[in-house]
């Protein structure tokens, strides 16, 4: 990253007020301020490790909708307990998203789930560790996603024991 005086100005200037609004953490302001004043290049990666890629809008998309397929596999799993099958599924429960192939798309669901509506995944994020998933998940929702739009008639969407199943199975199309 390279920092123009005039920015390093504006953030050694932010980093102050920081350190004075924020008396617990001093230590860690000061060393910041240190490294903005001194002009220290080599550290300025510490500055950019608190801010992450941008997530194109077309990505926050898709998570959405993957989040909202999920919630109607969740309405049909709460409303049909007995339905082991479905329950059972490796894929009935959503898991996240790779946090080092997909960060973007995990970040996305972490803000989803705090600020959007989709507060109900909140007693799932520690068993996903806040859903980072282990491994790559997109092709997986893809699939499923395309088998969902398929049988989604309407907003209301309240499919079958077949259509959830269906959308289920997707995941293990190649």
């Amino acid at each position: 990253m390279e920092l123009s005086n005039k920015d390093r100005l504006i953030l050694l200037n932010q980093y102050l007020i920081m350190r004075s609004l924020d008396r617990d953490n001093w230590k860690e302001y000061d060393r910041t301020i240190a490294i903005l004043r001194g002009g220290f290049a080599m550290y300025y990666y510490e500055l950019e490790d608190s801010i992450s890629e941008e997530v194109p809008e077309e990505q926050s998309w898709f998570v959405i909708d993957v989040l909202k397929m999920y919630q109607t596999i969740d309405v049909y799993k709460t409303t049909h307990p007995q339905d082991r099958e479905v329950i059972d599924h490796p894929r009935s429960s959503f898991v996240g998203f790779s946090g080092t192939e997909e960060r973007g798309s995990m970040e996305f669901t972490q803000f989803a789930e705090k600020h959007l509506s989709f507060t109900e995944l909140s007693p799932y994020a520690e068993k996903t560790r806040h859903w980072n998933s282990p491994n790559p998940m997109n092709a997986v929702y893809r699939r499923m996603l395309d088998k969902w739009r398929e049988l989604r008639k309407s907003a209301d969407f309240k499919p079958t024991r077949e259509e959830v199943l269906a959308i289920l199975q997707a995941s293990n199309e190649p």
